[in-house]
């Protein structure tokens, strides 16, 4: 290990540079198409597309992110009318959120900008590059992320104990 790391060459200062170009250029691809969404919205928003009636803590476990600020979004998404907050028929505290019918349709043109994202940030990188890098940043959250995050995470079938093979 070196004496004096260069942390502006670290992979964390790698990670967390890559991160926010990527969320800031898909807010404005989101928002050159049209659409008054950004990454927080973004995430919330999958998540409900592939599990509508979530309550806000399983938002907060699943988005890795702070109650305030999934509050926030969830408040931003509903004046923009693509979610609605409804008791929980069990447990009239809790509030499950459901998509509307105008956040349900709004996923293709968000799931386009996406991948839009996606394609411009990988230009120019072989595809195996890519796959040895998805497996690397897979390696690297199961080795730091607590349980509660690898059980809502894509890479929950995996074992922390298992070799150097994540596929």
């Amino acid at each position: 290990m070196q004496e004096n790391p260069n942390i502006y060459q670290s992979l964390g200062a790698y990670l967390g540079k890559a991160g926010k170009v990527m969320g800031k250029r898909l807010s404005e691809n989101f928002a050159s198409a049209g659409y008054d969404i950004n990454l927080e919205h973004w995430i919330i928003l999958v998540h409900l597309w592939a599990q509508d009636g979530l309550n806000q803590k399983a938002l907060c476990d699943f988005a890795g992110q702070h109650k305030t600020a999934i509050t926030r979004a969830i408040n931003s998404l509903e004046k923009l009318g693509f979610v609605v907050r409804i008791p929980d028929k069990m447990d009239k505290r809790n509030k499950l959120i459901y998509l509307t019918h105008q956040g349900k349709e709004v996923r293709e043109g968000l799931v386009a900008q996406m991948q839009k994202t996606i394609a411009e940030a990988t230009k120019g990188i072989a595809e195996e590059d890519i796959e040895t890098c998805k497996q690397v940043l897979g390696k690297v959250f199961l080795n730091l992320a607590d349980e509660e995050h690898i059980q809502f995470s894509p890479y929950n079938s995996y074992n922390r104990n298992e070799s150097n093979s994540i596929s």
